[in-house]
């Protein structure tokens, strides 16, 4: 196995130890951290796996071994008695090299049984490479607890990251972090992630990290706590709030948008982030049933379809739609809202797309559609296409 290891190290460059027995992931536990050649050349590693809990210590604790040893042997020293307390010294005193300097993409599921040491390890001894681009993390436990850790490692040691996730298959866990915390740890602008997808505990959090992604084009966010008038922004973070200025996508939940709708219809900073969006995605999930559909409906079209809140909207997507107990029976009227008012918004795109089905999709009118406007004087062009999963408009329109 050594053999066929160094052998095909230059042609398997990942490594996906997710679903491998346990046998064979004890083994490459082992190997791949110590084999120079695959330590050398690994670009992509997939790490953790909710039916197999002591997969990620296994790892981890290989790699702590391994870093400890390069590390006594560069001082020519033996390295026979190795014990955790002299890796926890090497990264206190940041001695520590990325294990996998050529590393690109991580992907990790942290299970309930994730300490701080084995965070720190993933974080420093694996994911801090300048080739990293891509990070992704889920997690069974409170993601809350390692907040702190992992956006540290965000904002201070990833420099060339571009994407990055960190979810929670719990929707009350989320991420939550303080200005006052990034002021003394010194976080600085992340000047290279364009992407995020995250779960985060509070509207406060969310400031916070527009605040510091100046690059950020495509946002997508789930707000897990209760958003009140708690969640306003952080007094101190005022007069130094920035936004990043070229996100195009935001993706977020029909009670978030109707918080803003409500209670920041006069937040100038709210304003003038959204005013930047070419696309914006509502995951509509929490509506399951009529009533809900209709208090929510008419208020958030509104605030929508409307120039002054999205001069630049595009594309607009309804997103995990539940066609259960009647929650969509009116979408025609949905529809109708925002063809109604064309002259007041500019979307080229318009699409609903249903899970969790117990019926089908209303009937809806198939096929292409002129309409004529004369406020201001243009026609418009409508392409429909309806699928038993979605609903999609194409909008082209053209001034006379």
């Amino acid at each position: 196995m050594n053999s066929l290891l160094l052998e095909f190290h230059g042609l398997y460059k990942q490594l996906d130890l997710r679903y491998c027995s346990l046998s064979a992931c004890r083994f490459l536990c082992r190997q791949v951290p110590t084999i120079f050649e695959w330590r050398l050349g690994l670009t992509i590693l997939k790490l953790g796996s909710p039916v197999r809990c002591s997969q990620m210590d296994l790892f981890v604790d290989e790699v702590a071994k391994s870093v400890v040893a390069n590390h006594f042997e560069r001082q020519g020293k033996s390295s026979d008695n190795i014990s955790k307390d002299i890796f926890r010294i090497l990264m206190a005193y940041k001695h520590i090299q990325p294990i996998f300097p050529q590393l690109v993409s991580l992907h990790i599921f942290l299970t309930t049984s994730v300490n701080e040491d084995t965070i720190n390890t993933l974080l420093l001894a694996i994911a801090s490479g300048s080739a990293m681009r891509t990070f992704a993390c889920d997690s069974y436990a409170s993601q809350t607890y390692h907040s702190k850790a992992l956006l540290n490692w965000l904002f201070r040691c990833s420099i060339n990251l571009v994407r990055c996730k960190l979810q929670s298959l719990e929707a009350e866990d989320g991420f939550e972090i303080m200005y006052e915390h990034t002021i003394v740890n010194t976080y600085i602008p992340h000047h290279s992630l364009v992407y995020l997808k995250i779960n985060i505990l509070n509207l406060n959090t969310l400031y916070v990290l527009l605040h510091y992604l100046p690059e950020l084009e495509h946002l997508d966010v789930n707000i897990s706590g209760i958003i009140d008038q708690i969640n306003a922004i952080d007094q101190n973070l005022i007069t130094k709030f920035n936004y990043p200025k070229k996100i195009r996508v935001f993706i977020l939940s029909t009670s978030e948008l109707n918080y803003w709708i409500t209670n920041g219809h006069d937040n100038e900073y709210l304003d003038a982030f959204l005013q930047r969006l070419d696309e914006l995605h509502i995951e509509c999930s929490s509506i399951i049933n009529k009533h809900l559909n209709e208090e929510v409906m008419i208020p958030l079209l509104s605030f929508i379809i409307n120039k002054r809140h999205f001069p630049r909207l595009e594309c607009l997507r309804f997103i995990q739609c539940k066609h259960i107990s009647s929650a969509w029976c009116n979408i025609d009227k949905w529809i109708d809202f925002i063809f109604t008012h064309i002259n007041e918004h500019q979307l080229k795109y318009l699409r609903f797309s249903f899970i969790e089905k117990e019926q089908a999709v209303t009937d809806m009118q198939t096929g292409d559609e002129t309409i004529t406007m004369t406020d201001p004087p243009c026609i418009v062009d409508i392409h429909r296409l309806v699928s038993e999963n979605r609903i999609s408009f194409w909008i082209e329109r053209k001034y006379k």
